[in-house]
């Protein structure tokens, strides 16, 4: 029930605000986790951890959750370490001072002549990505570096979003449309409209429809598998290269492509273009799976630079 009434703050939270919608839901950003840990050695594991076991959140929000594994109590730490920005978007979880709206995107301007231009805006994932790098190596205090590196796990997720990378500009959204929150309704195969955003946040599936651990590891299994590891790709950990060089493109070519000139009449889509939620389940999950493999790299080198 605590999960249902978390979400249903959450929409309440989008609807009633001008800012970007999630990226990825708790589903997708938990997979990522598990995508890492599923990769890391145990020594690795056991480290992260005991850095997480300090987050304020620890006792109070993540010990008694549905989505948790009966028996795995480190890879709890990981999923719910990668939720927790979102989840302190929720006033009445108790974390909201931890809440910081603009530091889960960065909009690279895209133009109608899908030329992709400078960031944009007030998106702060790249250097408040880079900050929490140095605080998770750097603060004081245990707490401090626990919550900082709850961001970096999320992150890492928010990074692979391709409409967290973007804002298109047009004649029809001369202000930008907000990584695509602006274009709705947008239609969901999984039963609703929404917008373009959410739609592509919500690919792995709802967080009411995922809702157990087993569930969680199947969907990181299948992507595991269908994407193994590529040693050159999944070790590349500059957030600039995930962003402007992967992301810009990929939301210009498969997110906004295909849906032409229709983008810009205002009046949103009621029909998907045939082929485009195939295409776009098979991008979602080549982005969730880099997103893990990439995340464990990030927390190998972070766990050696803290010398532990």
């Amino acid at each position: 029930m605590r999960e249902r009434f978390v979400a249903m703050m959450a929409v309440a939270l989008i609807v009633s605000s001008q800012s970007p919608a999630f990226a990825w839901n708790s589903t997708g950003h938990r997979v990522v986790a598990l995508i890492a840990y599923k990769s890391l050695d145990n020594a690795t594991k056991v480290k992260v951890a005991a850095v997480l076991k300090a987050h304020p959140a620890y006792d109070s929000l993540w010990q008694d959750r549905d989505v948790n594994s009966p028996n795995d109590a480190k890879a709890n730490l990981f999923i719910n370490a990668a939720t927790f920005p979102d989840d302190a978007r929720v006033p009445s979880n108790g974390f909201s001072h931890y809440n910081h709206r603009t530091n889960h995107y960065v909009n690279f301007k895209l133009d109608s002549d899908d030329h992709i231009g400078d960031a944009v805006g007030d998106g702060n994932l790249l250097l408040s990505f880079q900050q929490n790098l140095k605080l998770t190596k750097d603060a004081n205090s245990p707490e401090d570096r626990a919550v900082a590196l709850s961001w970096v796990f999320h992150q890492v997720g928010d990074a692979h979003q391709p409409l967290h990378a973007v804002a298109r500009f047009s004649d029809a959204f001369p202000q930008g449309d907000e990584g695509g929150n602006l274009v709705k309704p947008f239609p969901d195969p999984r039963g609703k409209y929404k917008e373009l955003h959410a739609y592509w946040d919500d690919l792995l599936g709802s967080d009411h429809g995922v809702n157990t651990f087993d569930e969680l590891e199947s969907i990181a299994g299948e992507i595991m598998n269908a994407s193994p590891a590529d040693n050159r790709d999944s070790k590349t950990l500059d957030i600039l290269v995930w962003t402007k060089t992967e992301g810009a493109p990929i939301a210009r070519d498969v997110v906004y492509g295909p849906l032409g000139s229709a983008i810009d009449d205002q009046t949103g889509f009621r029909r998907l273009p045939s082929g485009y939620e195939s295409t776009a389940q098979s991008t979602a999950r080549k982005r969730i799976a880099l997103a893990g493999y990439r995340l464990a790299e990030q927390l190998k080198v972070l766990v050696s630079a803290n010398g532990n």
